[in-house]
């Protein structure tokens, strides 16, 4: 699937394990840290900053880039 490859997953609680595995650009948002014993499947990239903060800090990042490429 060649689109996937054009999204981005974000996520932050175990049950999002498969989306991680799923999608190549899949972000964790930092909490995550506190279930590390029970993840097997860790997203391509962490956030800084946990919950709410985490999820804005990915946005930030992704209009930053969109920012640079227009």
């Amino acid at each position: 699937e060649p689109e996937i490859g054009r999204w981005v997953y974000v996520g932050d609680s175990t049950n999002d394990q498969a989306m991680f595995e799923r999608f190549p650009l899949s972000v964790g948002v930092a909490n995550l840290r506190h279930f590390a014993g029970q993840l097997q499947t860790w997203p391509a990239y962490l956030t800084e900053r946990e919950r709410g903060e985490g999820f804005a800090e990915v946005a930030r990042a992704l209009l930053a880039a969109r920012a640079r490429i227009a």
